[in-house]
C-alpha cells in the first residue's frame, strides 16, 4: 500500500493493547486500500490516526480504553459525497446510482 508514498510517522504516547490481529489488519488493510483507490487522484494524503474516547464501559476488568481508529482522505471530485443520508441508505441497502464507485 505504501508503494511510492512518503509515509510519515508521529507517536505521542505508548499504549499497549491487545487486538484481534488478523481482524485488525483485514479492516485497516480495507480502509487504506478504499482511501488509496477512491481517494482524490491530485491529492493522494491519507491520514490515519489512533484516538480514545475515554474509558470503556465494559465489564471493568483493569484499564480498559476504548480507541478509535480513523483514515481520512480528500474525497474524489467525480464521485458523489458521503452525506449522513447516503450513509444511512448505504447502511440500509437503498443507495441507487452508478454501480463503479
Amino acid at each position: 500500500l505504501a508503494s511510492g508514498r512518503r509515509l510519515v510517522h508521529t507517536m505521542f504516547a505508548r499504549l499497549c493493547a491487545r487486538f484481534d490481529s488478523i481482524a485488525c489488519e483485514m479492516i485497516l488493510e480495507n480502509a487504506l486500500s478504499n482511501a488509496l483507490k477512491h481517494g482524490c487522484p491530485e491529492d493522494p494524503r491519507i491520514s490515519f490516526t489512533i484516538s480514545s474516547d475515554g474509558p470503556s464501559t465494559g465489564s471493568g476488568d483493569g484499564d480498559e480504553v476504548r480507541l478509535c481508529f480513523c483514515v481520512t482522505n480528500r474525497p474524489h471530485p467525480d464521485r458523489p459525497p458521503l452525506t449522513d443520508d447516503f450513509i444511512k441508505g448505504l447502511v440500509a441497502g437503498n443507495v441507487s446510482g452508478p454501480e463503479k464507485y
